[in-house]
């Protein structure tokens, strides 16, 4: 009776065992491959956050947004804060998104037919975060039924803030400045412009 007993004990364990050894192995291979495809996907989503536009593609949307006189679409796409600041063209300066985005629904409300041309685009990246565009620009429309026109210089700043990309300063000069708001040394110096024609030294 003593050996049956020792006997059903031996089997027992020895079923219990292979059971045990046969339960870790399973799992293990299925484990090794689930993590990992979930962790590349975390991964990517980090490198691109969804819904990401790239600066240029933001800058384009800008040009887009001037063309159709749309005021919403051009305010979206600077920075919501009072640290906002822009120099205008004609010698004053905007503090502030909610200043901005005024004076664009106020502007934009009158104007028609707008043509913008931009010219020697330049995108500058300034880290991962961060860059600059320069251009040249045209611009003709029709305000408060009155043909009118500009050409100038625009630099901006953009900052990547969440998944957009927003512009944090700009700085607008005209094609001509007043002569009486430049330096005479500047005035001299601008001989590279097309719209300045050198004026010629008198001999002594």
């Amino acid at each position: 009776m003593l050996m049956r007993t020792t006997l059903s004990i031996v089997i027992i364990l020895a079923v219990s065992l292979m059971a045990y050894a046969q339960g870790t192995d399973t799992p293990s291979k299925k484990s090794t491959t689930t993590p990992a495809t979930s962790q590349t996907k975390q991964t990517g989503t980090k490198t691109k956050p969804p819904g990401s536009m790239s600066m240029l593609d933001t800058f384009n949307a800008l040009l887009e947004g001037i063309r159709a006189a749309n005021a919403k679409a051009v305010s979206d796409i600077y920075w919501r804060s009072p640290e906002l600041l822009i120099f205008n063209s004609n010698g004053t300066v905007t503090r502030g998104w909610d200043q901005m985005s005024k004076n664009r629904e106020s502007s934009y409300a009158k104007l028609k037919d707008v043509v913008l041309k931009e010219r020697e685009v330049r995108a500058t990246m300034l880290g991962r975060d961060a860059g600059v565009v320069n251009f040249l620009w045209t611009q003709a429309q029709t305000s408060d039924g009155v043909p009118d026109s500009a050409g100038g210089r625009t630099t901006l700043v953009f900052r990547h803030i969440g998944n957009s990309w927003k512009i944090v300063h700009a700085h607008i000069s005209p094609d001509s400045p007043d002569p009486s708001r430049v330096l005479q040394t500047e005035q001299t110096e601008q001989v590279t412009s097309p719209a300045v024609t050198p004026t010629p030294k008198t001999k002594p």
